[in-house]
């Protein structure tokens, strides 16, 4: 049995994007689409309905594929968080869980952040976690005397060696700068005067 030309392939995957495109076309055909096209991971065109997409065009294909897959691939949010006292410093301890369908593409790095901005500890986790559907958990120990309540966490992604900003995919409402701040929950602790960092006799 011989195996088809390298050219017999090509034709036969250019038939399947023709077909795709078309169905694609008729789908949206109320929507009276000027251009439609398909893209592999790359941003690389597939198939074109009509003309040539030039660079501004692929800028905004290549800027949606980041788009997607930073809300699509991973969904990364502070699942839980306690508090504790070690040697007289408090500190936290946070789940972080991923609701997503992959791995984080990269290093997760998080800050624990006052009110102002400024960072009381920053670290990060293993790359590509926490995985999905899983829970990592990460250490934050703090200044002495420092009160959890209003603390914010910051979370980025670094993927050789730049960082990219990552808004929590929490339900609660997250700051401006898509960090999270740090609240009691309803029912739990709401007068702890200690900020959760057990009073020494």
């Amino acid at each position: 049995m011989t195996e088809p030309s390298a050219e017999a392939v090509l034709q036969a995957r250019a038939a399947g994007f023709d077909q795709i495109g078309s169905e694609l076309l008729r789908a949206l055909d109320s929507c009276r689409p000027q251009c439609v096209s398909l893209h592999d991971a790359e941003g690389d065109v597939l198939w074109l309905n009509a003309g040539v997409i030039g660079p501004d065009e692929h800028g905004y294909v290549l800027d949606a594929l980041d788009e997607l897959a930073r809300r699509i691939g991973y969904r990364v949010r502070p699942s839980w968080v306690y508090t504790y006292e070690e040697g007289g410093y408090p500190g936290l301890i946070v789940g972080f869980a991923n609701d997503g369908i992959a791995a984080v593409p990269g290093v997760l790095r998080v800050s624990v952040l006052t009110n102002d901005q400024k960072v009381l500890y920053s670290g990060s986790l293993d790359a590509g976690y926490p995985l999905p559907g899983k829970v990592q958990q990460a250490k934050f120990p703090l200044p002495k005397g420092t009160k959890w309540q209003g603390l914010r966490l910051k979370a980025e992604i670094e993927v050789k060696g730049q960082r990219y900003p990552v808004r929590w995919a929490c339900r609660q409402k997250l700051n401006d700068d898509g960090t999270l701040t740090l609240r009691p929950t309803v029912g739990l602790g709401q007068n702890d005067e200690t900020g959760g960092v057990p009073p020494t006799a």
